[in-house]
């Protein structure tokens, strides 16, 4: 999906990564699954690019909270909302 953005952004806008997103964090949370490292970050970028910044700065915090490694750039990110 990520890729898709890049090659083709018509057809993968952020609306559209938002809804799959969102469709994977509940699948990954009814089979009690782990999301991979960044998929918070993407879906808190995704987020600020549509200026919705309290769900852009929980999805960052959430990041930073599962991957403690990505808290210097989560903090980052976050200063810059």
């Amino acid at each position: 999906m990520v890729y898709g953005m890049y090659a083709a952004p018509d057809q993968a806008t952020a609306d559209v990564q938002i809804i799959q997103l969102e469709k994977d964090i509940q699948i990954a949370r009814s089979q009690n699954k782990p999301l991979p490292p960044g998929f918070y970050a993407h879906l808190g970028y995704l987020y600020s690019q549509q200026g919705k910044y309290d769900l852009a700065r929980s999805a960052f915090e959430t990041e930073k909270k599962i991957f403690p490694e990505s808290a210097v750039l989560m903090d980052r990110f976050i200063s810059r909302l």
